[in-house]
């Protein structure tokens, strides 16, 4: 896969902890909606809760861990197809980014 430009780079680094913040915030919700589902034993919650964790720790290598400049468009076109970046920060990218994200 090839690079991306510096000034996409900078703007990929300056958002890299907000979407890793924001994909948490959404791990920590569902984890909260499995700890209070009433209907399952204790045991059931927590192996639920468990299986997550793990699901989202392959994710969140996939998609944050060892940001660079190599990699950077792969976890930016990965992150984009998990619906994390907002209307403004998709705006920051260049026009190089915007074709990629119409063709995939």
């Amino acid at each position: 896969m090839r690079s991306i430009s510096e000034a996409d780079w900078k703007v990929y680094r300056q958002l890299h902890p907000i979407l890793l913040n924001r994909y948490c915030q959404q791990v920590l919700k569902e984890i909260g909606n499995i700890g209070s589902e009433n209907e399952k034993s204790e045991h059931e919650r927590y192996l639920a809760i468990y299986q997550a964790i793990q699901r989202h720790d392959r994710e969140i290598e996939l998609l944050f861990n060892n940001p660079r400049r190599s990699s950077a468009l792969m976890q930016i076109m990965t992150i984009n197809n998990r619906g994390l970046f907002t209307k403004e920060e998709l705006i920051l990218f260049s026009a190089d980014i915007h074709a990629l994200f119409s063709r995939f």
